[in-house]
């Protein structure tokens, strides 16, 4: 955790943190240079949330502990410090964040998404 914050507050470019909703703030880490690819870090207070993933993503949990469930009912798991979980773009998802978590977040932007197919 420390040399995520140090490496945010050595960036002389850093993107400022912002709130996703109550209880859940990001900040981007990196992004490819076609702005097709990008990682947030991201920290989750405990309580639920509904994320409807507009990209294909895949999160990397860094601590905490986090229940995701899919609406269509073909995910529901638990995600502990080092699992990591792929959620294809159009996943509609509730995440219950059961101890407060922080972690990374890889997506693919849907126009290179729709192009690639």
């Amino acid at each position: 955790m420390d040399e995520l914050r140090r490496a945010r507050r050595d960036r002389t470019h850093a993107a400022p943190a912002y709130a996703l909703e109550a209880g859940v703030w990001s900040f981007e880490l990196c992004a490819s240079d076609d702005g097709g690819y990008g990682a947030t870090y991201t920290t989750l207070e405990r309580g639920t949330f509904h994320r409807h993933h507009e990209t294909d993503v895949i999160v990397y949990l860094l601590s905490g502990s986090v229940r995701v469930t899919s609406e269509d009912g073909a995910l529901d798991l638990v995600l502990a410090p080092g699992e990591a979980v792929y959620l294809p773009r159009g996943t509609q998802a509730t995440w219950v964040v059961i101890d407060a978590a922080h972690q990374v977040v890889v997506s693919r932007v849907v126009a290179l998404h729709a192009a690639a197919s």
